[in-house]
């Protein structure tokens, strides 16, 4: 955490207005310390979460209740063990819109561990993977290299940040931007394919 108190962004603005446009992709930033978890993109919409809140943040208790009440202690387990564990977190789930659509969601995360070794911040992205669980046998051999790639970038930008290396940060995050329009457009190829 930066020494005057302000919050550090995710991404950089640049990144995160692309990846908000693309509608496909969110990131998330939780601060362990403060219990405050912050959303950007189309994550705040998947979990029914008012624009202004997940930009202000929440709770992590009201995150998670934006996910399915099926899913709901399985990925809260998961969250704490990667909290508790200044691990990673990985998994799939289904998510509750504010209308109530129901969509499948894959998150990855990295847990930000301070001198001690405690959990101080975990930061992470998601994708809608709604269209690609409707067709697994399509795409989820790539689906799954991109996530491991994303694991690996995930983990390289932490190593980043504390080398202060703003030019290489930025080219990470252009990557995981990528990476996240590929499983979008591998989402959408799916989708295309189950209709045709």
């Amino acid at each position: 955490m930066p020494s005057d108190g302000k919050r550090e962004r995710a991404a950089s603005p640049e990144i995160q207005s692309a990846m908000d446009a693309s509608g496909f992709i969110g990131t998330w930033e939780n601060d362990l310390r403060a219990d405050r978890v912050y959303l950007s993109g189309s994550l705040i919409n998947l979990v029914g979460i008012a624009p202004e809140r997940a930009a202000s943040g929440m709770p992590l208790a009201t995150f998670l209740s934006g996910i399915h009440p099926d899913d709901r202690d399985r990925v809260a387990e998961l969250v704490h063990e990667a909290h508790g564990t200044a691990g990673r977190f990985a998994a799939q789930f289904r998510t509750l819109r504010a209308d109530g659509a129901v969509h499948w969601v894959s998150a990855r995360g990295q847990v930000e561990a301070d001198a001690q070794g405690r959990g101080v911040r975990c930061l992470g992205m998601a994708v809608d993977i709604t269209d690609a669980r409707a067709d697994e046998a399509g795409d989820s051999e790539r689906i799954e290299v991109i996530e491991r790639l994303v694991d690996s970038l995930i983990a390289l930008r932490k190593l980043v940040a504390h080398e202060g290396n703003e030019v290489l940060r930025t080219l990470i995050d252009m990557l995981l931007l990528e990476l996240g329009n590929e499983l979008s457009q591998s989402v959408h190829e799916a989708g295309y394919r189950q209709i045709h």
